[in-house]
C-alpha cells in the first residue's frame, strides 16, 4: 500500500508530517474481501456493519466495498443475490452476498 503525505508549511525547518495510507487500486481490497468472508453469506449492510470497525478494513468506504464487491461478482468470483436491488449493477442494503469457501 503506498502512502499519501501532507508536509505542513515549511516553519524555520521544521515540518508537520502527516502519513495516511493511500491505495490506488482495489485489488488488495477484493483479495481481503475474499479471505475474510471466506464461506459466508452476508448482507451488504452486515458486510459493512462488520468491516468498518475492523483495522484491516479502516481507510475503506463504502463506496469502495460496494466497487469491490461488484468486480467480484462482475468476474465470478462471488455470486449477489439481489434483494434490495433490481439490477446488476447494484449493490446496497440487504442484497445477499455469498463468498466462496
Amino acid at each position: 500500500m503506498g502512502q499519501f503525505a501532507y508536509l505542513g508549511k515549511d516553519d524555520f525547518g521544521a515540518r508537520l508530517q502527516l502519513l495516511l495510507p493511500f491505495q490506488d487500486d482495489q485489488t488488495s481490497l477484493r483479495a481481503r474481501l475474499l479471505e475474510i468472508f471466506a464461506g459466508r453469506t452476508l448482507s451488504f449492510d452486515e458486510l459493512c456493519d462488520e468491516a468498518y470497525p475492523d483495522p484491516r478494513f479502516y481507510v475503506y468506504v463504502e463506496s469502495d466495498f460496494r466497487g469491490a464487491l461488484l468486480g467480484l461478482i462482475s468476474r465470478g468470483e462471488m455470486i449477489k443475490h439481489s434483494v434490495t436491488t433490481r439490477t446488476i449493477r447494484g449493490l446496497r442494503g440487504r442484497d445477499r452476498l455469498q463468498f466462496p469457501h
